[in-house]
């Protein structure tokens, strides 16, 4: 499992990911015809629709605020539904609170580092800084519209095994 996300120089979530238009780009072309997973905050900016056209959605929803067929509000079946992908197609996309829950499962992270200090405010994991992560590929530097920002690829060398079946207090 992957996750994608944008962040500024100090590690906050950088909510304008889908507004950087060559962002947008590679973070459609690295997701079309794949699974993303994500939280009902992640539904609440109206930029983050568009983002999931062209994808299998699966929404973990613990307020039930989302229903439908790939809801699910246990963890331990939304990790029985994903089992039947490959691990390498399926991408955890957010929102913050699905990140820190999810994090640790996945092999892989996206991220695109934008070169400006924080227009957000919620927190990710500094993987520069954990030793679990590897950076393993960068990027040259993009420019669009006075911003700079690379593409950098991680591995976890470390990922947790998810399974399904157990108490979720047993996944957290």
């Amino acid at each position: 499992m992957n996750l994608i996300v944008s962040v500024n120089k100090d590690w906050k979530i950088n909510e304008r990911q889908f507004l950087l238009k060559g962002n947008k780009k590679y973070l459609q072309d690295l997701t079309r015809n794949k699974v993303v997973v994500y939280d009902e905050s992640f539904l609440l900016k109206e930029a983050n629709m568009d983002f999931l056209k062209d994808k299998i959605k699966v929404c973990f929803s613990i307020n039930g605020f989302e229903k439908g067929e790939n809801v699910f509000d246990d963890l331990s079946k939304m990790f029985e539904a994903i089992s039947f992908y490959n691990t390498d197609n399926i991408f955890v996309v957010g929102g913050e609170n699905f990140y820190k829950r999810m994090f640790s499962y996945c092999n892989k992270a996206f991220v695109t580092k934008i070169e400006e200090k924080s227009s957000g405010e919620k927190d990710f994991f500094n993987l520069d800084k954990d030793q679990n992560w590897e950076l393993v590929k960068t990027s040259n530097p993009l420019f669009e519209d006075g911003i700079v920002y690379y593409f950098c690829e991680y591995v976890n060398k470390k990922p947790l095994k998810y399974n399904y079946g157990y108490e979720e207090e047993d996944l957290v």
